[in-house]
């Protein structure tokens, strides 16, 4: 199919996504004056040149609103965290990049931390993690390694099921040892699971492998990160996935939004499955309460992070104060004052993570204002793919998934 219908614009569409891998190159080196002079004459550039053209279609349009939405707002990002006397203060930075609301958002979240909900599910695994094995022993390796097979099998049949994933997709499965993160490699289409994402109990001498935690990442990677780049190969170079728009920030939420989505469609999956995968309704439960709250967490830390740059950009601000009047904890206070190292710079590769959710919903809540909630349930599969095509801006994304739902 083809999309872009003005010449001008195929050009810059070809020159935005070289820009993005200049991107990467830069961030590797953000200490290097001469590659920001670099980086910042070439993105002038392009602004310059998506400013002259004309969209000739409502593609077109879309298209051109998305590149301006990445430069810009990737331009704020690299302005800011190269610039400690950058102009905008971090609550207004935060919202400028990630949209109006998001600080207060992130204070609330932080303010309102699930105290309750963590107590409780620490409670819960008690006796369970008596029963815990090392997983550093053969025996968890080897139970480990027979569920490989087993879980690509059963997230591949269910995203063709889908139809997510196309009919003759596969991809390379491998278990991941070095304590890095699960992750989906673009280039060599492989997943590399977390052999960590695999838990390891003893029953009457036996070694059980509980894998709905893997099943949950591989959910992720596949049906949401390997699924988003099958569906997007066909699109114009900057919409298409790749490890270098990922590099661009306003594309990060949307990315893991859409794989994030996928984490909740698995407890439903497993939840049919329950007999199958020989796992309980308990088990799961467990697992999504403790995803839910390290959803909360990556929100908490991206507003520490933000709270640290306030003090070292404004003087006179006192982080263990401000965090004291907002939580009435002083040992919370402590930590984010004394023991808490990071700024936003350091939480910069993980803020899709943190904010993903919070623009995929909001995607959610237009389109579903738009088509109606009875079009959406009826079309699953239509939805499905709209929702998977093309790695757009978060401002842009909800009508990206809107104009792919009327043509499709």
């Amino acid at each position: 199919m083809k999309f872009i219908t003005n010449p001008q614009l195929k050009e810059l569409d070809r020159e935005v996504a070289e820009f993005y891998k200049l991107n990467v190159r830069f961030l590797n080196s953000l200490e290097n004056i001469y590659g920001k002079e670099v980086y910042k004459s070439r993105l002038s550039e392009l602004l310059t040149k998506s400013d002259s053209i004309n969209g000739d279609s409502e593609f077109d349009k879309l298209l051109l609103k998305n590149i301006h939405s990445n430069l810009s707002l990737n331009d704020l990002v690299i302005d800011y965290i190269t610039d400690y006397d950058f102009s905008l203060s971090p609550e207004k930075f935060i919202d400028a990049i990630a949209g109006e609301g998001v600080w207060n958002y992130l204070e609330d979240n932080f303010k309102n931390a699930p105290w309750e909900q963590r107590w409780l599910i620490n409670e819960r695994t008690q006796k369970l993690n008596q029963f815990r094995v090392n997983p550093s022993v053969d025996e968890t390796k080897d139970a480990t390694k027979k569920w490989l097979p087993i879980i690509k099998n059963d997230v591949l049949n269910y995203g063709r099921s889908k139809d997510i994933l196309p009919k003759d997709f596969d991809i390379n499965l491998f278990l991941l040892f070095d304590g890095n993160n699960s992750y989906w490699d673009s280039e060599t289409k492989s997943i590399y699971l977390n052999y960590c994402t695999f838990e390891h109990f003893l029953d009457k001498e036996k070694v059980i492998v509980n894998p709905i935690w893997a099943y949950k990442t591989a959910f992720h990677e596949i049906l949401g990160h390997a699924a988003h780049q099958i569906n997007s190969c066909n699109l114009p170079l900057s919409l298409r996935f790749s490890s270098e728009i990922g590099s661009i920030t306003p594309t990060k939420s949307v990315t893991e939004g859409v794989a994030k989505n996928k984490d909740k469609e698995c407890f439903a999956y497993l939840r049919e499955n329950l007999d199958n995968i020989g796992i309980n309704e308990e088990a799961i439960q467990i697992v999504e309460v403790q995803s839910d709250l390290g959803n909360r967490s990556e929100l908490e830390s991206l507003y520490a992070s933000l709270i640290k740059d306030k003090e070292l950009r404004e003087k006179g601000f006192n982080s263990y104060e401000y965090i004291l009047g907002l939580t009435k904890n002083k040992i919370v206070a402590d930590i984010i004052k004394n023991k808490f190292d990071y700024n936003f710079i350091n939480k910069l590769m993980s803020i899709g993570h943190a904010l993903g959710a919070l623009h995929y919903n909001k995607m959610q809540e237009k389109i579903k204002q738009e088509f109606g909630e009875k079009f959406l349930i009826e079309n699953q599969k239509k939805v499905n793919s709209a929702t998977l095509k093309g790695v757009w801006s978060w401002e842009v994304y909800p009508d990206a998934v809107s104009y792919f739902l009327k043509k499709d």
